[in-house]
């Protein structure tokens, strides 16, 4: 029984330390995103706006706003827009805004799919391309309500650029 007390007391240290250990790492662990977001993420705004095809609500469109200049986009703010034509803008949290600056802007818009068959495009496949839709917003270091994106049919011969009402 001695002997068993006696490897108990020498084991003390070596659970304590164990134990220090990983509450250490637990500490550590939870940190971690708070050490990380800090380097990682730009400083976001609230971002609103509407999105509109021949007068009315594209309820269901998805817009990507894409940073301007060259070199890969760090971020991608988008939205998917409400029956009211309206939207907020998600970089990292659900409705968080988007890091200011100049941003090209892009929307889709398609009917469900069935199976492997993509939705019929609701819009013309122009303003799913930030070199082609015409489409641009700037995003300041205040909450933003961008004019509304008022896109058009934009048949043969028709400016299909989106508009601002």
């Amino acid at each position: 029984m001695k002997s068993d007390a006696i490897e108990l007391q020498q084991d003390a240290p070596a659970m304590f330390t164990r134990r220090a250990f990983r509450w250490l790492l637990v500490v550590l662990l939870a940190l971690l995103p708070l050490a990380c977001r800090s380097k990682s993420e730009s400083r976001v705004y609230p971002v609103r706006g509407k999105v509109f095809y021949q007068g009315k609500p594209a309820s269901g469109a998805i817009v990507f706003f894409f940073p301007a200049g060259t070199g890969p986009a760090k971020v991608m703010p988008h939205a998917v827009v409400e029956d009211n034509g309206s939207f907020q803008l998600t970089t990292y949290k659900v409705n968080d805004g988007a890091p200011p600056g100049m941003y090209g802007v892009t929307v889709s818009w398609t009917k469900p799919g069935h199976g492997d068959n993509d939705g019929e495009t609701l819009i013309p496949i122009e303003y799913g391309d930030p070199q082609s839709s015409g489409l641009q917003a700037e995003v300041k270091e205040q909450p933003n309500e961008l004019p509304p994106f008022e896109l058009q049919r934009g048949g043969y011969g028709e400016d299909r650029r989106g508009t601002r009402r």
